[in-house]
């Protein structure tokens, strides 16, 4: 499996819901609820392990995601939490097809590089969330 998973500003919002509706297993959210690189993969895998153990929240693996990342139980406060509130925003892609360049060529205006330091607590929340719900 390859994860995507790049820090950016984006240089515009308009036309990113519809370009995501267009490219599943992809999501883009706020850059404060992602702690790390490890922290979104984590999320990816456990995403991805729900489904195949059929312990899945949602219907669809990119609401399931924003759950898993944000560490929220109902989809409403994640959908919050995640939403790109200013140009600072985190991509995550888990699609066998790369979308990167073309989501970098629509809406990057700048990429940043993560910082290695890992947060420990955030990856652990986004595996036991409902135990602390």
């Amino acid at each position: 499996m390859n994860i995507a998973i790049k820090k950016v500003s984006l240089n515009t919002k308009q036309g990113l819901l519809d370009w995501l509706e267009n490219h599943p297993e992809t999501q883009v959210v706020d850059a404060s609820v992602v702690a790390s690189k490890r922290h979104a993969e984590h999320a990816v895998k456990e995403t991805l392990k729900a489904f195949d153990q059929g312990s899945n929240i949602s219907k669809k693996p990119e609401p399931e995601f924003l759950i898993r990342i944000t560490g929220e139980r109902q989809l409403n406060k994640a959908l919050l939490k995640s939403e790109v509130k200013d140009s600072n925003a985190v991509f995550v892609s888990w699609s066998e097809k790369s979308v990167w360049p073309s989501f970098k060529k629509a809406f990057v205006k700048k990429e940043t590089v993560f910082t290695e330091k890992e947060d420990l607590d955030a990856i652990e929340k986004t595996s036991t969330f409902w135990l602390w719900s």
